[in-house]
């Protein structure tokens, strides 16, 4: 997002399509193998690359930037209340199979 913000266009469009976008594809790629009810949402951030791709073609003046930068934001907020959900069941299954060791070894 901060980055589709830059004052300089050409070193954003460097950046997105040398790092940030193809990053973003491998993420997409990898929830995508699996996700369950955020299916989705991963969808929805391919989509967005693939506009973002496009627009960087076309018009891609600051305010272009930044409604491409509040639809990254939006997509965000979506995943993040997954991968939250996802790392707590990790930590409380983490702290399950310690707890089971705990007794095995008493």
């Amino acid at each position: 997002e901060d980055h589709l913000r830059a004052d300089d266009e050409e070193l954003c469009k460097a950046c997105l399509s040398e790092r940030h976008l193809p990053a973003l594809e491998m993420y997409v790629q990898e929830g995508r193998s699996f996700c369950k009810d955020e299916c989705d949402a991963y969808s929805d951030l391919r989509e967005l690359i693939r506009k973002t791709e496009q627009q960087m073609q076309g018009d891609f003046s600051l305010r272009e930037r930044e409604k491409l930068a509040e639809e990254f934001r939006r997509v965000r907020k979506r995943l993040l209340g997954y991968e939250r959900t996802a790392k707590e069941l990790a930590e409380e299954f983490g702290d399950r199979t310690a707890s089971i060791a705990q007794m095995e070894n008493e």
